[in-house]
């Protein structure tokens, strides 16, 4: 029996070439943190938004080594 696994998930922004979608979207959310001043309702948003952008910027590059093979 093979188990096979790979992570298609995450391999997205690898496969369209786009490493600049994290720090994009940590300066979006970063001007949404200033904007969240005056706009009680973006204190809900600039947070999720720089989480993702961490998250795109610390795993691009890692999906090689997700795969799970026997």
């Amino acid at each position: 029996m093979k188990l096979m696994s790979a992570c298609s998930l995450c391999n997205i922004f690898e496969r369209m070439q786009m490493p600049w979608v994290g720090p994009v979207l940590l300066m979006i959310s970063g001007f949404i943190a200033i904007l969240s001043l005056f706009v009680w309702p973006l204190l809900f948003v600039w947070p999720v938004m720089a989480l993702i952008g961490l998250g795109i910027m610390a795993g691009y590059g890692a999906c090689n080594e997700c795969n799970i093979s026997t």
